[in-house]
């Protein structure tokens, strides 16, 4: 029966060994990482706001034309672009709504260059598009904080 004791004490201890140190590199692991996600969340949600902000600025000029002979318009633009390639740094190419989210941007864009549509459509058309930025920016952002707070 002694023996048995012993065997089995030594058995706990060898598990205690191995187990012990796994258990704490993931432990680590989540203390190192949510932090770091939860900074990345918070710098795109900061990125995607002030994006939506300056196109919702640029898009209330009803005179698209001084565009870029405009200096404060041609500013905005400026911002506008810089910010695209910005968020664009922040998501994963790899992950089907984070390039959904790219593809709005970029149309967000190019719908500034547009002369082929009246002032009227633009209007509506900006306003779809920055929603549709909002709403799916909301859903990768939820997706993410679940991330972290589950870990």
């Amino acid at each position: 029966m002694q023996e048995l004791v012993s065997v089995i004490s030594v058995l706990i201890a060898l598990v205690a060994v191995i187990v012990g140190p796994l258990v704490t590199l993931k432990v680590s692991k989540r203390q190192i990482f949510a932090p770091m996600r939860q900074a990345w969340i918070n710098d795109l949600r900061k990125l995607i706001a002030e994006f939506i902000s300056c196109s919702a600025t640029l898009h209330s000029f009803h005179n698209r034309a001084s565009l870029l002979t405009d200096p404060e318009k041609k500013e905005i633009y400026n911002r506008l672009v810089h910010l695209e390639a910005e968020i664009s740094l922040y998501l994963n190419s790899s992950e089907k709504d984070h390039m959904s989210l790219m593809i709005l941007t970029s149309e967000m864009i190019d719908l500034t260059h547009r002369k082929d549509i009246s002032n009227e459509k633009f209007m509506v058309l900006s306003g779809t598009c920055e929603n549709n930025i909002t709403e799916l920016s909301r859903k990768i952002i939820r997706r993410e904080w679940n991330v972290v707070k589950d870990s």
